[in-house]
């Protein structure tokens, strides 16, 4: 019978009788009397790859089976029952239902409630009615895995204009990957001339197609423009209710009407830009004014192709020149075809504003989209989407296809494994038995046959590592996870904090744990302390809690303490065993801190841009990117300085709006300032005043610096060194520095089809970004005899800060007396259809094509190489990306000079590219300067002879330099690691083996302790000292010195015995 029922049974029936000592002895017996019961608790949750972890626990005595526990999440739960039993004192694990079965996504953090003994089966009470108390645990929980990008809109106006009968028109349109929310009643804004003429609410809208990927909506306003010329502005989402994958985008202005002509002047113009019926770019000039032009002005026509300009017209050599007589027109079919693709084309009138009395200057230049956009074709993109270790142990790993086309039926790849970096095997599809990874969206599961040794591990898995799949990602084709059990120190404890929470009083409550695997002796008396934002709260000595169960071996005590925190966000840190009394395994891991509490609603005002308008004049953005809005009635200050002085400020109860006081809201003043010529530093503080409670009080100042003056970029020469190597001069003109961040491309055309491309980015020398200074740069060399057209183009990315673009591109005929064929720019790599083309093996040798001694390729008598240089001028530098005051930048320099290794097209070295075994085989080679021939057949299965890696494999193999492997291949696209490279080069040279060395990590019975010594001799690794980690992957940089150390440490070796 239930202890309670009973007395009060024994109250009712015999207290009338007995009195008060019958029922005090029936007290004492009960009590006497009471059996002990269990004590259920969950001691944690814990996410796992697939589902949640939950440790289900218990105290004073044992409950066998049939315990449920239910776990809530996401508004889905789930209750399960747990068949073993929970031994008092311990704690049983048990897994939960899928991630797929709650709906959560990977990466996204929810709230998470376990709840033990859900239903009450179990009687917890043992006469203090506490213990049914501390069933419920929750927790905020991050799912594994990386979180899934959410498409969205991107709202734009596509169009601006007039229809036939004058009303502005516009038209709204979504041109990005997700549709707008149903429902949103979003606002959309006109202006004309700065000024808001009209809205429209979304709601009130007839179609609402543009809320569709891809879908637009035409809207014909009742609005007709006065005479002249306008500006009309349309703004979409101007309440900003859509989030957007681009918020910079969502206003058009266009230039609407027809200018007044001022009487007596000309007003030249384009009309018209098209592709002709021979698809030809043409376009139409004309003169709108009411004035004639005299042919004697030289007036120039000049035509742009995205940015870079392409011909120019010159009225003395124009037959029709109708377009310099007011009202009339002139138009002109010029003789470029487009390339393939979207373009944006550009024409100016009077480009060189030799005309200087026009009636209107600012419609002298018209651009128009041409072309069709090149619609990308649907590709597979495979990945490697989970790595782990199965029930037994093995290593498992998925191969997926998240892309939307399905890989080629009978593609057959190769899906490579890598533990701590060495392969211990790989996959060939065709060997697979289901390939269900070809489809979109599927998948295939792989269990290898591999376990791991004790420790943690790292492993690694790539998909189509031989890249026989051309994806839309090429760059995701590997995953690498920490797998195993890293080893505990034996006999140690190792106690955490494992949460910090608030419960649902609101007390801060913390979980001790002792993870280690030996117990804490017991009688210690350490301190468990917890801070609030820093500042130290509260503790408790061990010897005054009630339990001390994380004293055990994987067994927690729970805290609650008697603290609460006050309104907003805060940091709570608890610290266990703060006065180290404890010797543990791990002594960096004995703290644990959370934020807390909710975050207060405060606005917080920022300056979001400084800039100076169209006429020169400072302007700044007041912004709120608060949560909460600023008190109506505020009457704040901003404050502006030019050079540190302060030329002014603004009252907030002077401005004509306020929308900066609204969340997210801005508000842009433009101020009657300009800047004089120079450099200035501009900074705008909000609320300089300090009357605004703000979230962040620190970010009220913004600062730009401006250059005034003008940036003018040149192509000043293009010429010949050596009778063939190709140089040009660039320079700026101007009066002032260009921003070293500034970012564009030089172009170069031969007989006018591209040739080299080079971004501002990978250029070592700038020199050309300062007022006044000049870079020269080597483009190349023309290996064929005879004439050649070349032109160098400069593009900048922003080129409205260059003064003048008609100096940017430079045509020149130049005469090479060459010297075989002209250099390929592009990779060079045979492009044959062979499925087990190794794409990943491209050519890196854009060998020296300039001025390098070819007597290098012949050694002199001596049977050495000219002298190793060991100094390089940084003009001498090859590269883009290396430094000659560097060992690798020398040696990727010398190599380069002896025409062993070469660079990429865009002039970078790529230095912490891995080294395959392919490429390893060719530098070796070409560093003894051993002859290739071309070969038509080959001694290994997986290598294409016809390849560029062909000729020099084979002769590494005739000559014992490499091996393959067992099965017959030489996996020409395995990165070469230390070992194998020492034996490739011991081989190459004919280097003595077995010499001695210190290095730690080299086993005397390992298969490479005979090459190690070399290493040591000839200081191939200056990093290495201790350590030679022979199973490493060796990089671009880490061969380069390799084999640089060698020629120069031999040579001096040399040169030593001779003094000898």
């Amino acid at each position: 019978m239930n202890c309670k029922k009973f007395l009060n049974k024994a109250k009712n029936l015999l207290f009338p009788i007995f009195g008060m000592s019958l029922l005090l002895f029936a007290f004492q017996f009960i009590h006497a009397n009471t059996e002990l019961k269990p004590d259920l608790t969950i001691g944690s949750v814990t996410p796992s790859d697939t589902s949640f972890y939950v440790e289900l626990c218990g105290k004073n005595v044992n409950v066998n089976g049939g315990v449920e526990f239910t776990v809530t999440i996401n508004g889905v739960s789930k209750t399960l029952t747990q068949t073993s039993s929970v031994v008092a004192g311990q704690c049983l694990g048990a897994y939960t239902w899928g991630y797929s079965y709650y709906g959560v996504k990977a990466g996204e953090t929810y709230q998470l409630t376990a709840i033990i003994d859900p239903n009450d089966k179990i009687d917890e009470e043992d006469g203090t009615n506490v213990n049914e108390a501390n069933n419920e645990y929750t927790l905020n929980v991050t799912i594994p895995g990386e979180k899934e990008e959410e498409k969205q809109a991107d709202l734009i106006i596509s169009d601006v204009s007039l229809n036939s009968s004058g009303y502005i028109t516009f038209t709204m349109k979504n041109q990005g990957e997700g549709e707008v929310v149903s429902g949103t009643n979003g606002l959309t804004t006109y202006y004309i001339d700065g000024i808001s003429t009209g809205a429209y609410r979304w709601s009130n809208l007839s179609t609402k197609d543009f809320f569709k990927v891809n879908g637009s909506t035409i809207i014909t306003t009742g609005k007709t423009l006065t005479a002249g010329l306008h500006t009309v502005k349309v703004t979409i989402d101007s309440d900003y209710l859509v989030t957007e994958s681009n918020e910079s985008n969502n206003s058009k202005e266009a230039s609407l009407g027809q200018a007044v002509v001022e009487e007596g002047k000309p007003d030249l113009t384009i009309k018209n830009i098209y592709l002709n019926s021979k698809n030809r770019v043409s376009f139409t000039a004309a003169n709108i004014g009411n004035a004639d032009i005299n042919k004697s002005n030289d007036v120039a026509i000049r035509y742009y192709v995205d940015s870079t300009l392409i011909g120019s017209y010159r009225v003395q050599y124009l037959s029709d020149t109708n377009f310099l007589i007011a009202g009339k027109e002139t138009s002109i079919e010029t003789n470029y075809t487009l390339l393939e693709g979207e373009h944006t084309v550009k024409v100016c009138v009077d480009a060189e504003y030799i005309i200087n009395n026009e009636s209107n200057e600012n419609n002298n230049c018209d651009e128009k989209i041409l072309g069709e956009a090149v619609v990308e074709e649907d590709k597979p993109d495979l990945i490697i989407s989970d790595v782990s270790l199965n029930s037994s142990g093995y290593l498992t790993f998925t191969m997926k296809n998240q892309g939307n086309a399905e890989v080629v039926s009978g593609t057959n790849g190769l899906t490579t494994y890598y533990i701590d970096g060495v392969s211990p095997g790989s996959y060939r599809w065709s060997n697979l038995s289901t390939k269900d990874f070809f489809e979109v969206n599927g998948s295939t599961i792989v269990t290898t046959g591999k376990t791991l040794t004790a420790g943690l591990h790292t492993v690694k898995v790539t998909i189509d590592s031989d890249y026989l799949v051309t994806e839309s990602n090429e760059a995701n084709n590997s995953k690498e996870v920490s797998l195993g059990q890293a080893v505990v120190e034996a006999g140690k404890p190792d106690l955490i904090i494992s949460d910090v929470s608030l419960n649902s009083s609101g007390y801060i409550t913390f979980t001790m744990k002792n993870q280690g695997n030996a117990e804490v002796t017991s009688g210690t008396n350490g301190l468990t302390t917890y801070y609030i934002d820093g500042a130290l709260v509260g503790s408790y000595r061990w010897s005054d809690l009630v339990t001390k169960d994380f004293f055990k071996v994987n067994s927690s005590t729970i805290v609650t303490t008697k603290k609460t925190l006050t309104a907003g966000l805060h940091t709570v840190k608890v610290t266990i065993d703060d006065d180290y009394l404890v010797a543990e395994s791990n002594e960096s891991n004995n703290s644990k801190e959370a934020s807390l509490g909710q975050a207060v609603a405060e606005p917080d005002l920022i300056i979001s841009d400084i800039s100076l308008n169209s006429s020169g004049s400072i302007t700044f953005t007041m912004k709120n990117q608060g949560n909460a809005e600023v008190a109506s009635g505020t009457n704040g200050l901003t404050t502006y300085y030019i050079d540190g002085v302060s030329p002014g400020s603004y009252g907030w109860s002077d401005l004509s709006t306020k929308e900066f006081f609204k969340v997210n809201g801005s508000t842009t003043v433009t101020t009657g300032k300009t800047l004089t010529t120079g450099a200035h530093t501009v900074k705008t503080c909000i609320d300089s005043s300090k009357v605004v409670t703000e979230s962040d009080e620190n970010n009220n100042c913004e600062e730009e610096t401006f250059n005034i003056g003008n940036v003018d970029l040149s192509v000043d020469s293009i010429y010949l060194k050596h009778g063939s190597i190709v140089y040009t001069t660039l320079s700026n003109i101007g009066s002032i520095d260009m921003n070293s961040s500034e970012t564009g491309k030089i172009a170069v055309y031969l007989n006018g089809s591209p040739w080299q491309n080079y971004s501002f980015s990978n250029l070592s020398d700038k020199n050309f970004f300062k007022a006044g200074q000049s870079t020269t740069i080597n483009l190349g060399r023309l290996n064929e005899t005879g004439e050649y057209a070349v032109q160098v183009c400069l593009t900048l990315d922003n080129s409205n800060i260059d003064k003048s673009s008609t100096n940017n591109c430079k045509l020149t005929s130049l005469t090479s007396i060459g010297s075989g064929t002209i250099t390929d720019v592009d990779t060079g790599i045979d492009d044959n259809n062979d499925e087990n083309n190794f794409d990943d093996l491209e050519p890196i040798e854009q060998l020296p094509n300039d001025d390098y001694d070819d007597s290098a390729l012949n050694p002199p008598d001596a049977g050495y190489e000219d002298e190793v240089k060991t100094y390089y001028q940084a003009e001498e530098n090859p590269f883009s990306d290396t430094n000659v005051n560097t060992l690798e930048g020398v040696a990727a320099a010398e190599l380069y000079r002896r025409a062993v290794i070469g660079g990429y097209s865009n002039g970078e070295f790529k230095g912490s590219k891995d080294v395959n075994r392919a490429e390893a085989a060719k530098f070796l080679l070409l560093a003894k300067e051993i002859p290739v021939y071309k070969v038509d057949s080959s001694v290994f299965w997986d290598v294409i002879p016809t390849q560029w890696y062909g000729e020099f494999v084979e002769m590494a193999a005739a000559l014992g330099i490499i091996e393959g492997y067992t099965d017959g291949s030489f996996k020409p696209a395995n990165g070469v690691n230390t070992a194998e490279f020492l034996k490739m080069l011991t081989e190459t040279f004919d280097l003595e083996t077995n010499l001695p060395y210190l290095y730690v990590d080299v086993p005397a019975t390992s298969w490479y302790a005979k090459y190690a010594g070399a290493a040591e001799k000839y200081d191939l690794f200056p990093e290495r000292t201790t350590n030679l980690y022979p199973s490493k992957t060796l990089t671009r940089n880490e061969v380069a010195v390799a084999i640089y150390q060698y020629l120069l440490n031999r040579e001096i070796e040399s040169s030593t015995e001779g003094m000898m």
